[in-house]
């Protein structure tokens, strides 16, 4: 896919509405406000074109993306960046990582950062590019804001591994790493535009509390979110431009205008509910302490 491609401009909306890109959808506000909810994949160039796209023939007040403030690096990350951090693992390093994040967050972290260095290295694209793209039609625009929909990723992390076992933790861990993933091709990417997708279902089935945080819950929340950001410009019939992950729009266009916001605050916050320690615990426990002694010699 040529990262060139020439971007269609309609001669108005209702023309633009007619043509949708098939990973657009268009959800309503009894105010008359129109939401565009891209859904992207991350390595595709055809999901930057899309946001481009979209973005170009709707002239949004409001770009929200799939973001937290925790994540807005990703915005500024590009391929010889990433490929450079990966490169610079040592064992040193390694060890800052785990003793700044702990164990099981840190191998998560450096499962997730050889992932994508292996993936930018094949197909020669660093994962959020499509976000990097709403980011540059936004500044093209006059009135138009970018707003961060996504909850903070360290309470998603922690509502998602408190209830598992350290063995669930690592097993779930060495998913990052499968040759599946880890070994994409472009024809592989374009196919996770299928949102009835494998590896979610398998996730819901082997995982449930993972899939609840970090699907379920956040399609609530992004929901919530993108029709807050319909009320931003303080007018009626305004569009906002919303780019998530392709795994989302099912369950945002579900519950879009159904969330109420004292069930979103609740999963706002960390899960407090007590759990037995198993053995894992003291592992990790010991296993941190013995990385911070290491860290400080």
């Amino acid at each position: 896919m040529n990262n060139s491609l020439e971007i269609p401009i309609y001669r108005n909306q209702a023309d633009f509405e007619q043509n949708l890109p098939k990973t657009v959808e268009v959800l309503k506000t009894k105010e008359g406000n129109k939401v565009f909810l891209v859904g992207t994949v991350h390595f595709s160039l055809k999901s930057h074109h899309d946001v481009s796209t979209v973005i170009r023939n709707t002239n949004p007040s409001v770009v929200m993306l799939e973001l937290c403030p925790l994540r807005k690096h990703m915005l500024d990350i590009d391929e010889e960046t990433l490929l450079r951090e990966a490169s610079a693992l040592n064992l040193r390093r390694i060890s800052e990582i785990f003793v700044q994040k702990g164990l099981i967050n840190g191998m998560f972290y450096l499962s997730f950062l050889r992932t994508n260095a292996k993936i930018t290295k094949q197909l020669g694209v660093a994962p959020g590019g499509e976000c990097r793209r709403a980011v540059e039609e936004c500044k093209k625009l006059k009135h138009c804001k970018v707003l961060l929909g996504d909850r903070p990723i360290d309470i998603t992390m922690q509502r998602a591994l408190s209830p598992l076992t350290w063995r669930d933790k690592l097993m779930l861990s060495s998913i990052f790493n499968e040759p599946s993933i880890s070994q994409m091709t472009p024809a592989d990417v374009e196919a996770y535009k299928n949102r009835d997708i494998d590896y979610l279902r398998n996730l819901r089935l082997r995982f449930p509390s993972v899939y609840r945080s970090f699907v379920t819950e956040r399609d609530q929340i992004l929901a919530h979110n993108l029709m807050l950001a319909t009320k931003l410009s303080g007018r009626n019939y305004c569009n906002v431009v919303g780019v998530v992950g392709v795994g989302h729009m099912n369950g945002i266009c579900e519950s879009f205008g159904q969330t109420k916001p004292e069930e979103i605050m609740k999963m706002m916050k960390q899960d407090l509910t007590p759990r037995p320690q198993n053995n894992g615990h003291n592992i990790i426990q010991n296993f941190s302490r013995i990385l911070n002694i290491f860290k400080h010699k």
